[in-house]
């Protein structure tokens, strides 16, 4: 896997994380990242957790479904859009023929 930032797999962990710290993907990221991902030991990732920024990380074991991760930095920079998708009407077919409150 490449170390750049926006390269690395991105997973979701429900703890704080701070640089400098180590935690323990779950079972089902795990199983992502190995059987889908392909990712090994020494691979650049990325975690979140829904409180801001993202956390540069490398995965430091992989023992089974058991990943362990060294966090490596914080950053906290916005999010980058690619592409935004256009507003568009939703047009109800049939709404008018049966309404109950309708006098």
């Amino acid at each position: 896997m490449k170390d750049t930032p926006s390269r690395a797999p991105r997973f979701y962990m429900d703890a704080a994380l701070r640089a400098g710290g180590t935690c323990v993907l779950s079972e089902d990221a795990a199983h992502h990242a190995v059987h889908v991902l392909r990712v090994r030991a020494g691979d650049a990732i990325t975690l979140f957790n829904g409180r801001g920024g993202e956390y540069a990380a490398r995965v430091a074991a992989i023992e089974r479904l058991r990943i362990s991760v060294d966090v490596l930095a914080h950053h906290a920079g916005t999010v980058k859009i690619e592409r935004t998708l256009r507003p568009f009407a939703v047009v109800m077919a049939g709404a008018d023929v049966f309404d109950p409150f309708k006098d």
